[in-house]
């Protein structure tokens, strides 16, 4: 799954709008929509991680049996 099919997935579960994460997270209203206008969109691991969290997900990265999550 792509970076940008991810957020709208857990803005869309979470019921939050872009312009809400954007303010919670400190930045302009616009942040997530001018950001994610950019081809291709390539969010920093922080930036998607705190996106993640303020829709209550987490970001994980699995492999070689072991599981490692980002921290915000």
């Amino acid at each position: 799954m792509e970076a940008r099919d991810a957020l709208d997935r857990m803005l869309e579960v979470s019921g939050q709008s872009r312009a809400g994460v954007s303010v919670c997270l400190g930045k302009h209203r616009n942040f997530i929509t001018s950001s994610i206008t950019r081809d291709p969109w390539n969010p920093t691991i922080h930036t998607l991680a705190s996106i993640a969290a303020k829709c209550g997900y987490r970001l994980v990265l699995e492999g070689n049996d072991e599981r490692i999550e980002i921290d915000t």
